[in-house]
Parts: structure tokens; C-alpha cells; sequence
């Protein structure tokens, strides 16, 4: 067993945890260019904090039915989840496993059926003194592809790893150096993906492409003044939305930045959709009339919550009620529940504490307005799924910390309007 190996062996059995430091992760902002894109067919997962105003008085608070916390799993000793995919009839954790005081020590993948009960995918095995983070996932027609960065020293790699019956086999794609892939999506004929520059300052925008998943193509890079990090791909007529933050001497830099291509092999800026000129998007999802976003505007100060909807081709967006939040609140995530909504994201710390609070609300069918958000204390949200068979459960997932330790916290309950 290699030292790199035997590393992965013990923090998957030890109850020391990672430290606090995420590798990863940064908010949204804007972008030059025409054309503004139409319609968008999948929701999206970004992040981004900023300081919010405070909103009127919202109504009554409701609870989902059951709330509770799981008890903690051994197979998630040592994990950290950067976010959570619905990927081939299963749920996949994308992180890597640490130690206490070594922070990510390899990239690593967790796997459930259900997202309530999770096991080992396999750690993604690196040379030796390697680290790195696993960031997005994606089910397409040559198999499961998994995308993210390995670390070795102070250089920073964009990797792709590509599901086989041996487990997850490593790829390099070209212009791989200082980069990191953020996000992937699989189309009838290949699988894009984009990323950032520089890992450490998420500048310059970066492309890639494979139409087998041992070949990847880079498409040309964006300047640093026009680059960032894109949280998502989004496809629109005839083309390929990424949105995410921008970056230029610092990141972020608001509103949100907005790139577009044919097919991947070149990308560029692109003016952001009617109605969200100046906005801060930091969540995309679907309703029955079409997309949902979250935000927020007024940038750079003072911010304003805020929500916009659009038709089914997202080409125009209106301003809607955004849920009810404490100041410096990020939404992150949208759920269609059967016909009502449910929305999840991070407040900041209460009184008397040091960490995240999150935050769930709910919209019942045929309600205009949301209910007063359920808080969780003391956990960052890094996912919200529906359970597959069970559809009025709803999980989040997230993680705490105690001291060094850090863990994974799974909460779960039933919305009342849901079979």
C-alpha cells in the first residue's frame, strides 16, 4: 500500500477530521458582450454571500413535518462534501477526504441511493503528495465523468476522472495547468466543461471538451479581465450558457458574469438576460411556469434580496418575492416539490456562535408567499435533494465543525403537500 493510499485508509477509519479551510469555492458577478440567451432547461447550483437588507414581516412559520437530524455514518469519517449531484439513479457526496490539520489529503466521491444513507465511491487515488477537491459530476452516454483539481506543492491541476468497471480512472486534459474544473454538462454528442484559472484566484475563464472521455480539448482561455468561475452550465437555444463570478484584479466582482458558446470548443462574454442586468445570481431552478432565480441586487452596497422569474425560454426576467432573510443570507438551491418549492441556503452565524446557520423554506402549491425559513444551527448547506421513492422527503446536507473536526451533517423531513 503507497503512503498516498495508506493515508486515505486511515482517514476513512479515523474520527479525525479536516480543518476549517475549504479548497474551493467563491461567489458570482458580471460580464460584457451581447446577446442575451433564452431558455434554460436545468436548474443550477452557484454560491455567494453578500449582505442583505432585512424584508417585510413574513407569515406564519411552519416546520416540515418529522425535521431531524441522522445519526452520524462511518463511511463519511473524514469527509467533505464540496456539493452533491443526482447523477446515473444515484446521489454522489464530491469532496475529498482530510485529516486533522492536513485539511483535503485526496479527492474523494461518496455514494447513496437515497441520500439518507452514504458509502464510500472510492477515493480517487493520486501520486504520492498530491491533494485536490472533486467539484461536479455528470451521467452522459460514455459513462459518469467526475471533473474538479488535484494539488501538488503550490500547482494546481484541472483533472477529470471517468467511471469504469475498475473504478475512477484519472485523465489530464489539455491546458490543465493552474486550472480547476467548476462545473460539467453532457449533451447528445460530448461532455463540456468549464473551470477557472488560477485555483487560488479564480481568474481567467477555461473551457474543455470530449466527445469519448479520454480526449479533452481545450477551448481557448478568456483574459483575466473578462474570466472567473463559473458555477454552472445551462443550455439555451441552439447554445450553452455558463454564469458564475467574475474576476479581474480582485474575485468576486458583482453582479454575475455570463459567457456563452455553440458547443463548448470556444466560449465568450456575454451580456446577462433581460431583467437581470446588475443582478447577483446566486441560484437557478425550475418551477411549473418556467425558471426560478435567486439573488440579490444593488451591488456593491447596499444589497437587496431578490427573485426573478422567467418564461420557459428564460429570455426575459421578472422580479417575484425572494423568501424572507436574515442579513447576508446566500441562497443556493431550488426544489420542485410536486407543485410547491422548497429553497435552501447559509445565514450568517447567530448570537453567541462562530458558525453558518442554514436555511430552508418552503412554498406550498397555489401560496404567493414563503414561509418563515426553518434554521439549522451550526451547519453550512452543501446540498438539497429529494428522495427518489419517498418524494415528500426532503435532505440537506451540510458541514459542521468541532475545533479541527470537521463532519458531515445530514437533516431530513417530510413537506406536507407532497404524496
Amino acid at each position: 500500500m503507497t503512503r498516498s493510499t495508506d493515508r486515505v485508509a486511515r482517514a476513512i477509519v479515523a474520527l479525525a477530521l479536516g480543518t476549517v479551510a475549504v479548497a474551493c469555492g467563491a461567489p458570482p458577478s458580471p460580464g460584457p458582450s451581447p446577446t442575451p440567451p433564452p431558455s434554460i432547461d436545468r436548474p443550477t447550483r452557484p454560491a455567494a454571500t453578500a449582505s442583505l437588507a432585512p424584508t417585510p414581516t413574513p407569515p406564519p412559520p411552519s416546520e416540515l413535518s418529522q425535521w431531524r437530524q441522522l445519526p452520524p455514518q462511518e463511511p463519511l469519517q473524514g469527509a467533505r462534501f464540496f456539493s452533491v449531484a443526482s447523477v446515473a439513479n444515484q446521489f454522489l457526496g464530491l469532496g475529498c477526504v482530510t485529516l486533522r490539520n492536513e485539511g483535503c489529503i485526496q479527492p474523494a466521491i461518496w455514494a447513496s441511493p437515497d441520500g439518507l444513507e452514504w458509502d464510500s465511491a472510492g477515493p480517487v487515488f493520486l501520486p504520492e503528495s498530491s491533494s485536490g477537491m472533486v467539484m461536479a459530476a455528470v451521467a452522459s452516454r460514455i459513462g459518469t465523468v467526475a471533473a474538479g483539481n488535484v494539488r501538488q506543492g503550490d500547482k494546481t491541476e484541472a483533472s477529470i476522472w471517468l467511471l469504469g468497471a475498475n473504478g475512477w480512472a484519472q485523465i489530464t486534459p489539455q491546458s490543465a495547468s493552474d486550472s480547476t474544473i467548476t462545473a460539467l454538462l453532457a449533451t447528445d454528442n460530448r461532455v463540456i466543461a468549464v473551470g477557472s484559472g488560477a485555483f487560488t484566484h479564480f481568474s481567467g475563464f477555461r473551457g474543455w471538451w470530449s466527445a469519448d472521455g479520454s480526449t479533452w480539448g481545450a477551448a481557448p482561455s478568456i483574459a483575466d479581465d473578462a474570466g472567473g468561475y463559473p458555477t454552472d452550465l445551462l443550455p439555451v437555444d441552439g447554445a450553452l450558457l455558463a454564469w458564475g463570478t467574475a474576476c479581474g484584479d480582485v474575485c468576486p466582482v458583482l453582479p454575475t458574469a455570463w459567457w456563452i458558446t455553440a458547443d463548448g470548443t470556444a466560449w465568450q462574454p456575454v451580456e446577462p438576460p433581460r431583467g437581470l442586468e446588475g443582478a447577483n445570481v446566486t441560484a437557478i431552478g425550475h418551477t411549473e411556469g418556467g425558471p426560478l432565480a435567486f439573488g440579490t441586487t444593488g451591488a456593491p452596497e447596499p444589497l437587496q434580496p431578490a427573485a426573478w422569474v422567467a418564461d420557459e425560454r428564460a429570455a426575459d426576467w421578472s422580479p417575484v418575492e425572494p423568501p424572507p432573510q436574515p442579513g447576508a443570507t446566500t441562497v443556493r438551491y431550488h426544489l420542485l416539490v410536486g407543485h410547491g418549492s422548497v429553497v435552501a441556503g447559509n445565514a450568517p452565524p447567530g448570537p453567541g456562535r462562530e458558525q453558518l446557520r442554514g436555511l430552508v423554506w418552503l412554498r406550498g402549491p397555489g401560496e404567493s408567499t414563503w414561509r418563515v425559513p426553518i434554521e439549522i444551527p451550526d451547519m453550512e448547506v452543501v446540498g438539497l435533494i429529494q428522495h427518489p421513492e419517498q418524494l415528500s422527503r426532503i435532505i440537506v446536507i451540510g458541514r459542521t465543525f468541532e475545533g479541527l473536526a470537521e463532519h458531515i451533517v445530514i437533516w431530513t423531513g417530510l413537506v406536507e403537500w407532497a404524496p
